[in-house]
């Protein structure tokens, strides 16, 4: 988290391949090409899952799973880790927050990258630069989780009512691994996809661009001290 703790949070989203003999709703079949349903999950810097929600169909805008999250509805409130490690910058108050990718809304809370037409400032790429490291714990945290548990990248005959249930224990057992530092060798590490053309939330509020700016100069002036 940006309060110098060192923590790192992000929602980020993982489609569970599922196939099924079964007749299924066509909100299942996603944007890939596959059945899935969908995992998003707010995870902290040693690879542990601090939040998710789980279930939607695979082809739901990852915006609206988002914005009918418990997360979302806690962010919203203010309530969600106080108001302890609030700092102020440059006369705008920065609140804990979690990262994003292009899909979801720019908010106080939740920073996400520059919209990237090719354009971008010298001062915004740094920026994307010190994102993109971020988001790096988060896909290992997501490489991890379904290294462990393979049944996350195989066909799965579940009904869809049970197949979340599925997805919940695997987070949970990954937590318990992390917690007690189980040995977790590399080559089990699947590598997490990049979501390089996600679809672009437009929405963005004036609290939030202000937010990101103070950010941006936060970090232009740590590099340069």
């Amino acid at each position: 988290m940006f309060s110098g703790t060192g923590e790192v949070e992000e929602y980020q989203k993982l489609g569970h391949r599922w196939h099924t003999h079964k007749e299924v709703p066509a909100d299942y079949h996603n944007r890939k090409g596959f059945y899935s349903i969908i995992l998003q999950a707010v995870v902290d810097s040693s690879y542990k899952f601090w939040n998710i929600n789980v279930g939607w169909a695979g082809r739901v805008y990852d915006a609206r799973v988002f914005a009918n999250s418990s997360i979302y509805a806690q962010f919203q409130r203010g309530n969600v880790v106080g108001n302890e490690l609030d700092k102020r910058l440059n006369n705008t108050t920065i609140t804990p927050f979690i990262i994003g990718d292009a899909a979801y809304p720019l908010m106080p809370w939740l920073i996400k990258p520059f919209r990237d037409d090719g354009t971008l400032s010298a001062e915004k790429r740094y920026f994307h630069y010190m994102l993109s490291r971020a988001r790096m714990v988060v896909e290992n945290a997501f490489g991890r989780l379904k290294g462990r548990w393979r049944c996350l990248m195989k066909r799965n005959d579940l009904s869809t009512l049970f197949v979340p249930d599925v997805a919940e224990c695997c987070c949970t057992l990954h937590n318990i691994c992390e917690t007690f530092l189980n040995e977790f060798p590399e080559e089990w590490l699947e590598q997490e996809e990049m979501n390089n053309a996600p679809n672009d939330c437009q929405a963005a509020t004036q609290t939030g661009e202000r937010v990101r700016d103070t950010i941006i100069n936060y970090l232009l002036q740590e590099r340069e001290q």
